[in-house]
């Protein structure tokens, strides 16, 4: 919002491809916006999914063996989820500002 407001002309050029029709311009300009808008969300969803995910097959595990292999598994996905979600915002704010 504040590079829009600092910038508008810049900030929606930013949001269209060069060489786009004069035409499709408003089109590019809202399915992007959206996009922006919406990115949140779905990466809340998809983090939230991997975790009901991985406690529902913890559940069904029942051998003591292979649950404790599960749960190795599990923290290292849950390593490399911390390090993706703290890298993502990170670069869409990069790209964003």
């Amino acid at each position: 919002m504040i590079r829009f407001s600092s910038n508008p002309t810049r900030f929606i050029a930013h949001l269209v491809p060069t060489g786009t029709p004069l035409l499709l311009t408003p089109f590019l300009v809202l399915i992007e916006t959206i996009s922006i808008r919406v990115r949140p969300l779905t990466l809340s969803v998809r983090l939230t999914a991997n975790i009901i995910t991985g406690h529902i097959i913890m559940s069904i595990i029942t051998s003591p063996i292979v649950t404790s292999f599960y749960i190795i598994f599990e923290g290292a996905i849950c390593i490399v989820q911390a390090y993706i979600f703290t890298l993502l915002p990170t670069l869409y704010i990069d790209e964003h500002v």
